[in-house]
C-alpha cells in the first residue's frame, strides 16, 4: 500500500507520516489528538525492533545478508525512499541485528535497550487498531476500518455522524449494508465538505 502511495499525501504529510497516524487514528490512548510527533519516532523504533526481532536468532546463518535482502525487497525500497532515513532497509535491518547480537553478548544495557522504552510509547496507544484493517481508498486516502472490510466497499460521509463509515453495496439499487465506522486520515475534521458550506446530500437505505 505505502509503496503504490505518492511520496506526499493529500494532507502535504508525507506518506509514512500519514500511515503511523492512520494506525493509531491520530490519537493518544488519552483522547489528546493529532498525535504528538514523539509517536512517529516511536513507530519507527518499533518497526526497526521488530525487525532485529525477527531476524537476528539467524544472524549466524550462511549468507544471512542475502538471504535478508531477498525477503524484503519492498521494505529495502520504501526505506531507501525516506527522507527522514528513519525506516529501515535490508542494510539496516543486517546492521542492527548484528549490533543487537554483540550488545547481548557483552551482557549490558546500550541503544537497544534504550530504543524498547521509546518503542512503549506507540505500542501503549496502538490498541486501537487491534482487530482492526488498514486501507487506502481509490481516491488515495488511507484509513483504519474493520477487520470484515472487503474490496470494492464504499466510504460514506453520512449527515450528523462525527466519523466516516464503510458501507457494502447490495443486490438493490440504492441499498447498502453497514460494515462499520472507520478512520480516513484527512478526512476526519469535516475536509470532504465543500468550503462554501452547499451540500448535496444523497438519500440511501442501509440495511
Amino acid at each position: 500500500m505505502l509503496l503504490e502511495s505518492p511520496a506526499l499525501y493529500i494532507t502535504g504529510q508525507s506518506r509514512l507520516e500519514a500511515f503511523w497516524r492512520t494506525f493509531i487514528a491520530d490519537q493518544m490512548d488519552s483522547g489528546e489528538s493529532p498525535a504528538p510527533e514523539a509517536l512517529g519516532d516511536s513507530f519507527f523504533q518499533t518497526v526497526r525492533l521488530a525487525f532485529v526481532d525477527r531476524f537476528a536468532p539467524s544472524v549466524d546463518v550462511p549468507n544471512f545478508e542475502t538471504m535478508i535482502q531477498e525477503l524484503m525487497p519492498k521494505v529495502d525500497l520504501l526505506g531507501k525512499s525516506d527522507d527522514t532515513g528513519r525506516l529501515s532497509t535490508a542494510s539496516s535491518v543486517i546492521d542492527d541485528c548484528r549490533a543487537f547480537v554483540q550488545e547481548q553478548a557483552n551482557q549490558f544495557g546500550g541503544p537497544f535497550t534504550r530504543d524498547a522504552e521509546k518503542q512503549s510509547l506507540f505500542m501503549a496507544n496502538s490498541h486501537i487498531s487491534m482487530w482492526r484493517r488498514t486501507f487506502c481508498t481509490s481516491q488515495g486516502y488511507m484509513g483504519l476500518g474493520p477487520e470484515s472490510l472487503e474490496v470494492e466497499d464504499l466510504v460514506f460521509i453520512i449527515a450528523g455522524s462525527p466519523v466516516p463509515f464503510a458501507l457494502r453495496k447490495t443486490a438493490q439499487q440504492g441499498r447498502y449494508r453497514l460494515v462499520g465506522e472507520t478512520y480516513v486520515h484527512g478526512l476526519m475534521q469535516g475536509e470532504a465538505l465543500p468550503q462554501s458550506g452547499e451540500v448535496e446530500w444523497e438519500e440511501i437505505h442501509i440495511a
